[in-house]
């Protein structure tokens, strides 16, 4: 299995939570999963990278960007990118929670 794959394996099981701080989202990736979430509430990590990602193509493709590696690779371009920010940014603007008892 590749490393996006195990990476999307642990997302299922993950939820991802909104928190009330005093930090601004300052990235576009930032500012969708903040969205994301105020619209949605707790989501589950899968969702929301898949959310994200197919927002922030969307937005690619309305500038133009249709060509090329975007339109080849649609949404699956940005995946990785989100989970490292969403990750990175744990217990700050969200936080991540395991559905699975320890």
């Amino acid at each position: 299995m590749n490393r996006l794959s195990r990476d999307t394996v642990k997302a299922q099981r993950r939820t991802v939570h909104l928190t009330k701080c005093a930090d601004e989202p300052g990235t576009p990736i930032e500012r969708l999963v903040v969205a994301a979430l105020a619209e949605q509430g707790a989501l589950p990590l899968d969702l929301l990278v898949q959310r994200v990602a197919g927002e922030m193509y969307r937005e690619f493709c309305r500038s133009g960007a249709t060509i090329l590696d975007i339109g080849l690779f649609g949404s699956k371009l940005f995946v990785r990118d989100v989970i490292a920010e969403i990750e990175a940014r744990d217990g700050s603007l969200w936080r991540i929670e395991s559905d699975n008892p320890s």
